[in-house]
């Protein structure tokens, strides 16, 4: 005969089919119910790594580039005035 450990509702019937007891007509039983807790948490496995790497090439050329540019854009916008004078023009240095 096998011996039965199991202690939940399902394990208790289970141990008394077994054992050959059966109810009667009108027989009631009391079955003892059982708590079951649960705890769930959260644990970090390492899955795998990434190695990451930083190769520099260095050449050395001779490119033509303009290192200082200037651009002026000049809008003229009427001022419905008259202009006695000329405005000196004043040669920049």
């Amino acid at each position: 005969m096998t011996q039965h450990n199991d202690q939940t509702p399902a394990g208790v019937v289970a141990q008394r089919q077994a054992a050959g007891s059966t109810l009667s007509e009108g027989e009631t039983r009391v079955l003892p119910v059982l708590e079951e807790q649960l705890e769930i948490r959260k644990v970090p496995v390492e899955t795998g790594a990434v190695r990451v790497r930083k190769i520099v090439h260095e050449e050395n050329r001779t490119v033509d580039l303009t290192l200082m540019q200037e651009e002026v854009s000049v809008t003229r916008v009427p001022v419905n005035k008259v202009v006695m004078c000329c405005i000196a023009v004043y040669p920049m240095a």
